[in-house]
Formats: structure tokens, sequence, C-alpha cells
């Protein structure tokens, strides 16, 4: 497998992802010293995701990891509810992308985010396999052709189906999805090393991966490259 294209970056423009919550009677002044997180119980959907490498990037930046807190592993669903119920003191929202603070109120305060520490870290990407590496270069070029339009329009304030399917499937105000911050994504599908090989320099601290990775090539440009070249020359 390789990674084709970028899809998402932590922007402040859109500051919603890999944020902090905790419980508002726990931090009654807010959340924003995260020394604050020490001894807490607190909650991460699993272990090797994106929402750890936010915690872990934002503990860092005050000196702590993981092993000062006492962590959990829940589904962020379940995790908001424990949240909320008092189980736990503090947890990381890495897939919702509204605010957990507007939905539970003064239950709950936001602290920092991914964005707040690490802005521009590209965190999602369309990924490649054998067939489609090593099959007709057509095809993967007009897939993510396909996928640039629909960013754009997106980005441009197009509404998909989709969403109006997902907001009727989880119960949400199909008007405050539409009107959600839709900055995260790269509208060029370019590709971003540093934020790469950072995540895979923190995975082999944690022993998520062999630490001889140097010989893998993860990038795989000329699908990018040509999609994002014919969707310039029709622009």
């Amino acid at each position: 497998m390789r990674y084709a294209a970028g899809r998402e970056i932590a922007t402040q423009e859109c500051n919603s992802r890999m944020v902090l919550y905790g419980r508002a009677d726990t931090f009654p002044d807010g959340l924003r010293d995260l020394r604050q997180l020490a001894g807490k119980r607190f909650s991460v959907a699993r272990q090797g995701n994106i929402g750890e490498f936010a915690v872990d990037t934002m503990l860092d930046s005050v000196g702590l990891t993981t092993a000062d807190m006492q962590v959990s592993y829940l589904r962020e669903a379940d995790a908001a509810a424990a949240l909320v119920e008092g189980h736990i003191h503090a947890m990381v929202a890495s897939q919702s992308q509204y605010d957990l603070g507007g939905a539970f109120g003064t239950l709950v305060v936001r602290g920092p985010s991914l964005a707040d520490v690490l802005p521009g870290f590209q965190f999602s990407f369309a990924v490649f396999g054998q067939k489609m590496l090593e099959g007709d270069q057509e095809m993967g070029v007009s897939f993510l052709l396909a996928y640039l339009k629909g960013a754009r329009d997106y980005l441009q304030g197009a509404t998909a189906q989709f969403v109006e399917a997902f907001a009727a499937k989880h119960n949400l105000d199909p008007q405050s999805i539409r009107q959600g911050c839709r900055q995260t994504l790269e509208p060029t599908g370019r590709l971003n090393r540093d934020s790469f090989e950072r995540f895979v320099a923190w995975g082999i601290k944690k022993g998520y991966c062999d630490s001889d990775t140097s010989d893998i090539e993860p990038f795989e440009t000329r699908f990018i490259d040509e999609a994002a070249r014919r969707l310039e020359a029709v622009a």
C-alpha cells in the first residue's frame, strides 16, 4: 500500500478535531493548563490512532505522558457518556467534527486541540493498494480527479447527499452540519512528508511499528500529480 493523496489537516480555522474535553466540576478554571491532567482518569478511543498521537503530542508540550494519567480505551460515544456521568475526568474527541462542549453545555469544558500545538499536521489520506498501484494508471487518476472535484465543491459550500444521510442516521441537526466548518480538507491532495515521518517516529517510540522504516517509500504521487494537472487545466 502507498499513500496516494493527502486529505485532511489540523487547522485552527476548523479547530474541532483531536480536541481535549474535561468535566467542568473537575476543571472549574478551564482546561488550558494540561498539567492538571496528572493523575486524572482519561479516555482515548484506542492505542495507535490519531487520537492517542494528539494526546501524546499535547502532553509532551507540558512535560507529561499518558503514564501520568489513568488511561482507559473507550469508543468516543462511550467516552462522552462516561465523561458526562463522571466516570472519567477528561477525553480526546478525534472523530467528531462538532463541539462536544456545545452538546453538553456547562457540564464540559474544552481544552486545547492538536491544531493548537501542531498546526498544519496532515492526519488523513487516500491510500492505494496493490491492484490500483500496479494496474491501469488511468483508474487511479480518475478516482483522485473525482475526489478533488468533490473536495473543491465541498469547500465551496456544496452539501453532498451523504451529509444529509449522516445527519438523519445519527439524529443530528442537518442545518448545523451544513453550516459546519469545512476547512480541514487539503484541496490539492498534496502529501505532507513531515507529518508522516512525525507520526512514524511516534509509532516507533510507542512500540507500535518497527524501528527500521528508512527503506520504505510511503508515497506514490504520480496519480495525484496527474489528477491535479487535469483539474487545473479545466479550472
